[in-house]
């Protein structure tokens, strides 16, 4: 899968960035208002981020894109691949685009995407049960909470289901 349109945004593959886009993802991924919620917080030097672009080229086992929203960019949303149905998804924003209800229509739009152009039917989420936006975001996508542990909410969606999204939302599917 690589970069992709839908109505409200463009969904840049990691490995199609150019080297403005890239110093900008590395920037947003260590503020520390995006790291505190991350499963791996520790900040990342611009090399071990370039390696790691390197390596998604290599593999298939996941996708990493950059949100363009009104030409600018405003976070990055992953999948990793769990089995040919199922796959966990991260997402973080620029803190610049808090507090508009952007996440909900990023992600709304991505599901979309991958129910119609993927074998991908369920998304799972780990959420720090202190991060009360992420875990209002899941609410909002009418993710199960299937479990927790002390530290993490688990959450599951099944994309498939009518009710979650609207299939409308796809504009360009292959830009």
């Amino acid at each position: 899968m690589s970069s992709f349109k839908t109505d409200n945004f463009t969904f840049l593959d990691y490995t199609e960035m150019d080297d403005v886009m890239s110093r900008r993802v590395w920037e947003c991924r260590n503020l520390s208002e995006i790291r505190k919620w991350m499963v791996n917080s520790d900040s990342i030097s611009f090399m071990e981020h370039s390696r790691f672009i390197e390596r998604l080229k290599l593999t298939g086992n996941s996708q990493y894109y950059c949100i363009i929203y009104n030409k600018s960019f405003i976070g990055s949303i992953n999948i990793q691949y769990e089995s040919q149905e199922s796959a966990e998804r991260g997402i973080y924003l620029h803190p610049d685009f808090f507090g508009r209800n952007l996440a909900l229509k990023v992600c709304n739009e991505f599901y979309a995407y991958l129910r119609d152009y993927t074998t991908i039917r369920y998304i799972t989420t780990k959420v720090l049960q202190n991060n009360f936006s992420s875990n209002r975001l899941e609410e909002s996508l009418h993710a199960n909470k299937i479990d927790e542990d002390g530290k993490f909410n688990y959450y599951r969606i099944d994309i498939a289901l009518p009710k979650v999204i609207d299939s409308s939302s796809i504009a360009n599917k292959n830009p």
